[in-house]
């Protein structure tokens, strides 16, 4: 209704006061057609043809106040199609602008006579500037700058007076190589500086949240980064620091920190107990130390192609995602004897990752299962108590664990084993709990699935005494990022599964029955090529009252309390409670 509306302004679109159509702006542009009724030009720039350009095409539109030449798909050939005449220089930009959003900019230095007064975003990506303007300008209402890729940036021009600005970035720009004075920016909130010439780290204001270095040649970071109080997201990646400064555990608000290709980093980054996320990809470090389990907030930790990273010897007790990936000379990995399940947690998918770990040793492959298979246990405890209160949504969506790392071998854990991909388990007349669970571990032959999104399908089956059974079907999704010059000796994974929906009550169930495939999501390959070599189930029961679990042999498996529900009595003695026991 609101294009009818602009429609009916006028039969000319030059007399219009919005232009999007590209037809519109093609023929006002081509033409130099506007007028002063235009207040806004939006074209994108993938549905157009080349456009030469008047030098005086903004002179008549004085009330024009947004500029949106943008390309809208990525992957395509872009180059700009608005050009001037025989590479004249633009001769003015109307006064009122307030957004000037221009990809692929043909101008070397915006108008000399434009006075930006009243200019709030500008956004610059991919032009041919080589600076902004001369002189001091006022700019107070500015609040963004976006000047990614424009490889002719040499220098920004004086920002004194843009003291609003609340987003910086600057990227990609290879002649740039210093900032503009920072300091007196008081509302900047994001300074986004990726592969430019940047060798030190530059002076910001303290009400920094977001920080962005990547790709630059910068080798420290400079104690005085603990001013930055409400920094929340830093990102070093890919330069060439050596570590953090020990200030950086003052930052109480940074929650996710990105040092990703980092390799001159070869100890683990003394951090806040609040970082959510740590990103240590491609880096040197050789050890995750045993002091990791304060970080109690630690949700998520890279480590894919740590290729130094010889030991785990804890994790923290929140993690629910781990990438280990391609670490080839990692050989021990530590039993882990506390996981903080929430109820939030137990809703989500968990991932614990060390395919391609090839120098694992037997200790290591046997805690990585036992963690796996606790963790699980921990979550179908959390689900158990929920149901049994009655304060879990069946709209909730339900918790999964996946635990991958190379080998053929199905663990003795699982009591029930198979050499194929189907598998019985007889569960006997008596039930040990209100709950049943059932956690699986599955060998896969990969030898043609490299760099494939998989998905593991799971069709089970419950029979009780009566002859009823329920049937139900669970997918795990699997991202594969395996190297394909990895021998084919080394092309089996080790799967340890586990899915919400595989805690069911129990209802004197006799027999469990369960069918495993592989699939591929983009069906890039036959599902012959993909193969269930081998099977196990571990079954154990829960009661939804209480901490203690049974395995399907009737053994205790006992699970971590709380931490505030433990007494200072139980500090002077073994703490059993918090160790599982092996079924």
């Amino acid at each position: 209704m609101g294009w009818d509306i602009v429609r009916q302004e006028s039969k000319f679109p030059g007399k219009r006061s919005r232009l999007w159509s590209p037809e519109d702006v093609y023929r006002v542009l081509k033409n130099n057609k506007g007028t002063e009724a235009i207040e806004g030009i939006s074209l994108n720039m993938s549905h157009t043809d080349v456009i030469e350009l008047s030098p005086s095409i903004f002179e008549k539109m004085v009330n024009l106040r947004i500029i949106q030449f943008y390309y809208s798909m990525s992957g395509e050939n872009k180059e700009s199609k608005l050009l001037l005449l025989n590479d004249q220089d633009l001769k003015s930009l109307p006064e009122e602008l307030r957004y000037l959003h221009w990809d692929y900019c043909p101008l070397k230095t915006l108008p000399s006579n434009f006075c930006p007064e009243k200019l709030v975003e500008l956004k610059l990506s991919h032009c041919n500037m080589e600076h902004l303007w001369n002189g001091d300008q006022d700019l107070v209402n500015l609040k963004v700058i976006d000047l990614k890729h424009c490889k002719n940036l040499m220098r920004i021009s004086n920002l004194s007076q843009a003291r609003n600005i609340e987003k910086l970035t600057i990227g990609d720009c290879s002649n740039l190589a210093e900032l503009p004075f920072l300091s007196h920016m008081v509302s900047l909130s994001s300074l986004d500086v990726f592969k430019c010439p940047i060798s030190k780290f530059p002076e910001i204001p303290t009400n920094l949240t977001s920080l962005v270095l990547r790709k630059t040649p910068i080798e420290e970071v400079p104690s005085s980064i603990r001013r930055l109080k409400r920094l929340e997201y830093l990102d070093m990646s890919g330069t060439k620091i050596q570590n953090l400064p020990s200030d950086i555990v003052e930052l109480d608000c940074l929650d996710q920190i990105d040092l990703s290709g980092c390799t001159n980093i070869t100890s683990f980054p003394n951090v806040s107990e609040n970082v959510i996320q740590l990103d240590l990809d491609n880096t040197g470090v050789e050890e995750i130390p045993s002091w990791v389990s304060r970080l109690k907030s630690l949700s998520t930790l890279n480590m894919r192609d740590c290729k130094n990273l010889k030991s785990i010897s804890e994790l923290p007790p929140c993690l629910r995602w781990l990438v280990a990936q391609g670490c080839t000379s990692l050989k021990n990995v530590s039993r882990i004897d506390q996981y903080q399940c929430s109820s939030y947690e137990s809703k989500t998918w968990q991932s614990i990752i060390f395919a391609d770990c090839f120098n694992l040793n037997q200790d290591a492959v046997d805690n990585i299962v036992a963690n796996a298979m606790f963790r699980s246990q921990c979550i179908a405890k959390q689900l158990a108590e929920e149901l049994t209160e009655g304060d879990y949504g069946s709209e909730e969506y339900k918790g999964q664990v996946i635990c991958c790392f190379p080998g053929s071998e199905i663990s003795d854990r699982f009591e029930y084993q198979s050499t194929n991909s189907s598998i019985i388990a007889d569960l006997g007349p008596d039930k040990c709990g209100r709950f049943i669970a059932f956690v699986i571990c599955l060998v896969v032959d990969l030898k043609r699935a490299h760099n494939l999104s998989l998905c593991v399908h799971c069709e089970f089956q419950l029979r009780n005494k009566s002859g009823d059974c329920q049937d139900f079907r669970i997918n795990w999704q699997w991202p594969m990022y395996d190297d394909e010059s990895i021998p084919l000796e080394f092309s089996n994974r080790v799967l340890v599964l586990y899915d919400s929906d595989m805690l069911q009550e129990a209802k004197d169930y006799e027999e469990a029955s369960f069918e495993f495939s592989i699939g591929d999501d983009y069906d890039k390959i036959s599902l012959d090529d993909i193969k269930v070599e081998k099977c196990g189930v571990h079954v154990f029961y829960v009661d939804g009252d209480s901490s203690s679990m049974r395995s399907g042999n009737g053994v205790q498996l006992t699970l971590i309390e709380d931490e505030e529900n433990e007494g200072d009595d139980e500090e002077e003695e073994e703490p059993e409670n918090k160790r599982q026991k092996t079924a």
